[in-house]
């Protein structure tokens, strides 16, 4: 194996990791019972039907880093992103919430759905069912 395909790999690793143990610690941020009701409070918006609309449809993504390239954005303020990005004709948004890797965290998907009524979509390493009902809570 090419040794930049198996430094891809370790970066890759590194980061399921990293979200694992950051899932560990989101865990005991609210009780089950909240939990549950927030997922069940909240009906997510079509993103196939934002998709699929007479125009282009463009799905815009924030995130403050980058593994790779660093800091994209010091002031990093998501709610003010999906104003933007709302505005800016996108149909929907994807929200990066891997912390290690990308600056993103789990409550980026709170203040974005705040300020827009876009579809969002979590983009992030995810490796529990539980992450799957976080986006939703």
């Amino acid at each position: 194996m090419p040794e930049a395909e198996r430094e891809n790999e370790d970066v890759i690793s590194r980061l399921v990791l990293e979200a694992r143990q950051d899932l560990q610690r989101r865990r005991y941020l609210m009780a089950s019972d909240q939990f549950e009701q927030a997922v069940a409070a909240y009906a997510p918006k079509d993103f196939l039907i934002a998709l699929r609309g007479p125009k282009l449809a463009v799905v815009a993504e924030m995130k403050q880093r980058t593994p790779s390239m660093g800091v994209l954005a010091q002031d990093y303020r998501p709610a003010d992103l999906a104003h933007a990005y709302t505005e800016g004709g996108a149909a929907a948004i994807s929200v990066l919430t891997h912390m290690a890797g990308f600056g993103g965290r789990a409550e980026h998907i709170r203040m974005v759905r705040a300020a827009t009524t876009l579809p969002i979509l979590r983009k992030d390493f995810i490796t529990d069912p539980y992450e799957v009902a976080e986006a939703r809570a």
